[in-house]
């Protein structure tokens, strides 16, 4: 019998005494004798759970996963129960009066059985607080195990150093019947199949014995431990007998020719416990250096489909049948498992560990324990049969091959046809359109009717797929799988060894179309389409280069077949179970026309593709690069519209955006609209996308004055706050700007903005920051000063002042975006030296000379000052008989002109001509309104200038007066 072993976990630790897998989770439970029990993850060979029992050996451990618990028993005669979950402790009791050797959880009831050194079998019922249901009396030393029959729930088996296994009733405190034995018994197991009552058990001194519970008779007894058996197992799956003892071996016995198959000994000392699942090929072993996990034979189930939907399987050695089209009939979920009518076809005189069915579903085949047999499909007859490790069958289901060691044979019409010795050695055989075999890292394919070479290739696969057309071949490795193109077209006659046979074959026989980083564990194509299942529990399918998902399995399943007219593909897992997925041909057959460039074929099957699967092909066709058809055809809105974005059609792109109205499509627009200079199609989108920094973008780059008004206003209605702000300050509002700040509670700023542009402004500004602050920090508030209260600390503010005023009418002066290079150097200048200058030049007068000149004093002679004057008022100056003695500085006629300037802005008459006469004479000052405070600071330094202190007399002056004495009081 051929097996596969491989190790899958090896872990090194003290003494394991128990292991367990969980049913439904890839965990190994394992107790120590050090008393700790920890859970691997037998995927990540990685410890997630440890659990700190007690400090005395932890004999058992049991998963009960329906609860989520472990039950754990241990010398210091305690049953103790966890949630595997939380760790969380659930309870615990005393059980026996001396060590627990084993526990069996009831696969059904809310039960658990316990044994241990008192020889005392009890029942607990986790239901009624853990409390004993019942004792089990009659064994005379120590139970070692107890196990509950998988065919009858009602009973159960029970083995003892007393030399004896008995078997019990659930409702009977005695016994039914004993086997005894010639030593003392330590382990024992039911068969799981319905064809055998047997019991296997193992005894003291190396002997595995088989029993008949129905006849109470050993049927045989196995011979090849050297040293006592401590655990005994039946394969849930394969016909083999498990069992480890004192000798540090395991072994594997045939159950049904009760043949030593293999002996393996890991070097970890004494085999403690085996234990192994149902449907599934992982067993672990419990050893006194450690612990291990192992994979035996193939996860893939005897299962296999003809083209019309006939199911064949195996059951151990029965062979059964069904029809997924009957199933068919009803309607069917994905994924939901089939209701099947079974037909028993028969019994098998092999265990099959394989069956597969001849291209044309005439035939099947049956491979297991190194011998094969071929079936008619229907009635189950023998047609042929013979030894052979391996069995393929060709693409004509004439002829198939064998393998036997290093030979691999073809039969054509079942009969030898031709035979043929590969120099690398045969390790497996491919059927299909040619036939391969695998070498060591090496495959090499070779016709079937001349056996000639067509191609040696450097990789060492798992599987090999041909299509229909035998064009293209998948080649499933390790990692990875590779899809080749077979051109049987440029076979030639090539350069021959002396043996008959080309060395490498055509180097152009195959050419390697692409390659997927993806574990294939089962595939099979439809068309040009391959439709495989991953490591990952995926079921996917490949065309053209791209990978589809179709569904997300929840356990490994393995691919029957796919039956065009039903539009499915039907898959099966270990158990048996039968599902099926909806795949619908046209799309495959849209797909396959599209990578083979047959557009007119694509248009033919397009009509009958569905409109649901509309989108898949949609998509199909944007990965292929045929975006144009990808737009035509997609009915997602969504998908259509990133499709127009790619394309560019701004139209298409626009009238969908209006479909589906939603901000993020406007954006995307806009984005592409900038990028197209289609400047009003962007400002559309993005005033409905209510994207008001991209209007702001827009506004400033085109300098479109009355878009930033409209930013503006959006932006307030909006709470858009800085783009509101941003918008008033590239329009000169400093005014609007301040007040955003301030309601926006940013009085910090505002102040600091109000002293860069409005001066004006500060003191009602920082009085408002005054009355937040003092809220917080009263001496904070008082440490802002302003200029009203601290003249003193702010030098130049009635410099700034002025300087706002001359810039005011700067800002409110609007200026086109083109005029940008006149106006740059003056970008550099200082408005404060401007306005000065202005001034100087009277260009400019300031409201604080207008004020000044509102009110007439007559300090020095030769200078009046004017008030204002009312129609009909008299003038100061109508007393004067010669005004003519009264004569303006030129210097001071230019500011006097320059006032009345601004006073009558809307005259075109100077100051001078309505004075009489021309700005460069002399004109009399009743004729002219000024006065100012630099006026009069300049003509007193002048007067100073021309003073004589010898003109004054002095003589008749008394300073010792008192009218010169100041009081302390008085003020100076």
């Amino acid at each position: 019998m051929k097996l596969q072993i491989k190790r899958t976990l090896t872990s090194r630790s003290e003494r394991v005494k128990c292991v367990d897998l969980h049913p439904s989770e890839p965990w190994m439970l394992t107790s120590l004798y050090n008393g700790h029990v920890y859970i691997w993850n037998l995927e990540t060979k990685k410890v997630i759970k440890t659990l700190e029992v007690s400090n005395l050996p932890v004999r058992v451990v049991k998963f009960v996963s329906r609860k989520n618990w472990i039950v754990t028993g241990s010398d210091d005669r305690l049953i103790k129960v966890y949630n595997y979950n939380t760790l969380e402790h659930v309870n615990q009791f005393y059980a026996h009066l001396d060590f627990i050797r084993t526990i069996a959880v009831h696969p059904t009831h809310p039960f658990i059985l316990t044994s241990g050194d008192d020889g005392v079998i009890r029942l607990w019922n986790w239901e009624k607080k853990w409390s004993s249901s019942r004792e089990y009396t009659g064994h005379t030393y120590v139970v070692m195990q107890v196990i509950v029959n998988p065919k009858d729930n009602n009973q159960f088996a029970s083995a003892s150093l007393d030399k004896t296994v008995k078997v019990w009733q659930i409702g009977l405190r005695a016994p039914n019947f004993s086997l005894k034995h010639d030593r003392a018994v330590n382990c024992v197991e039911y068969h799981p199949g319905n064809d055998k009552p047997y019991l296997v058990t193992g005894e003291e001194g190396g002997a595995v014995r088989i029993w008949d519970y129905q006849t109470k008779s050993c049927v045989q007894i196995l011979q090849g431990h050297t040293k006592d058996v401590n655990t005994v197992v039946f394969h849930l799956s394969l016909p083999l007998i498990l069992s480890g003892g004192d000798d540090g071996q395991l072994c594997l016995w045939h159950s049904g020719t009760y043949r030593l198959e293999k002996v393996m000994n890991y070097g970890l000392e004494r085999v403690w416990m085996i234990t192994c699942q149902k449907a599934s090929s992982i067993i672990t072993a419990a050893f006194d250096e450690g612990c291990m996990a192992l994979r035996i034979g193939s996860e893939e189930p005897p299962i296999s489909m003809d083209l019309s939907g006939k199911i064949l399987w195996a059951k151990h050695a029965e062979i059964q049948q069904a029809n997924v089209k009957v199933a068919n009939e009803q309607e069917i979920k994905d994924g939901e498992r089939l209701l099947l009518a079974i037909k028993d076809m028969g019994t098998c005189d092999i265990y099959p560990l394989t069956i597969s069915h001849s291209p044309n579903g005439r035939f099947a085949v049956v491979c297991g324990e190194g011998e094969y047999i071929i079936y008619t499909a229907l009635t189950l007859r023998s047609k042929s049969y013979g030894s052979a490790t391996e069995f393929v069958w060709a693409t004509d289901s004439s002829m198939y091959a064998i393998s036997n060691g290093n030979t691999v044979t073809i039969y054509k019409n079942f009969k030898e046809f031709k035979t043929l010795k590969p120099a690398l050695g045969v390790e497996g055989l491919y059927g299909g359109h040619l036939l391969g075999v695998r070498s060591t890292n090496s495959l090499t394919f070779y016709t079937w009717e001349t056996v000639c070479v067509v191609r040696h290739i450097e990789l060492e696969p798992k599987h090999v797929f041909w299509n229909e057309s035998n064009t293209l071949v998948c080649l499933s490795a390790v990692q990875s799988f590779h899809i080749l193109q077979y051109n049987p077209e440029s076979l030639e006659p090539s350069s021959t060894t002396p043996d008959g046979m080309s060395e490498d074959g055509n180097e152009n026989s195959f050419e390697v179309l692409h390659e997927i980083a993806e574990t294939v564990t089962h595939g099979l194509w439809i068309g040009d389409c391959f439709v495989y299942t991953n490591n990952l529990n995926r079921l996917r399918y490949y065309v053209g280069g791209e990978v589809t998902t179709v569904a997300y399995l929840d356990r490994p399943m393995y691919l029957l077949g796919y039956i065009s007219k039903e539009n499915r593909v039907y898959l099966g897992d270990k158990e048996l179970n039968i599902v099926s997925y909806r795949l619908w041909t046209s799309v495959l057959e849209y797909q396959t026309a599209v990578v083979r460039k047959d557009f007119d074929s694509a248009d033919k099957v397009l009509p009958s593709v569905p409109l649901d699967q509309r989108n898949t092909i949609a998509q199909f066709l944007e990965s292929q690069g045929f975006k144009k058809q990808a737009l035509a055809v997609s009915n997602d809105l969504d998908h259509k519209f990133d499709l127009s974005i790619q394309l560019g059609d701004l139209q298409v792109a626009y009238s969908l955006a209006k479909q589906c109205d939603t901000t993020d499509k406007w954006k995307e627009l806009a984005d592409v609209a900038m990028k197209k200079s289609d400047l009003a199609l962007a400002q559309e989108c993005l005033q409905k996308a209510q994207d008001w920094e991209g209007l702001l973008l827009i506004a400033s780059s085109t300098g479109n004055r009355e878009l930033m008004m409209n930013v503006s206003t959006l932006a307030s209605l909006n709470a858009k706050t800085n783009v509101e702000f941003l918008a008033n300050y590239l329009l000169g509002r400093c005014e609007d700007c301040l007040e955003i700040l301030i309601q926006s509670g940013r009085l910090p700023e505002a102040a600091f903005f109000a002293h860069t542009y409005l001066p004006s402004e500060i003191s009602r500004v920082v009085v408002l920051w005054q009355e937040k602050a003092s809220t917080i920090n009263k001496r904070l508030a008082k440490s802002i000063a302003e200029p009203k209260s601290y003249e003193n600390l702010f030098p130049n503010y009635q410099v700034l002042l002025k300087t706002q005023e001359f810039l005011k009418a700067e800002r409110s002066r609007i200026k086109p975006a083109c005029s940008y290079s006149q106006t740059l150097d003056t970008l550099s200048c200082n408005p404060v030296e401007e306005m000065m200058k202005a001034e100087c030049s009277g260009a400019f007068v300031s409201s604080q000379l207008l004020n000044a000149a509102s009110e007439v004093d007559e300090d020095v002679e030769g200078f009046v000052t004017i008030q204002s004057l009312s129609p009909g008022d008299e003038s100061p100056f109508d007393d004067l008989e010669n005004d003519k003695d009264i004569l303006i500085p030129s210097h001071v006629q230019k500011l006097s002109t320059a006032l009345l300037n601004e006073l009558t802005p809307e005259s075109s008459t100077s100051a001078a001509q309505l004075a009489g006469g021309t700005a460069s004479e002399e004109v009399p000052a009743h004729q002219i309104n000024f006065d100012t405070n630099e006026l009069w600071d300049q003509e007193l330094e002048i007067d100073l200038e021309n003073l004589n202190i010898d003109d004054f007399d002095i003589a008749d002056l008394n300073l010792d007066g008192d009218e010169f004495l100041l009081d302390d009081d008085d003020d100076a």
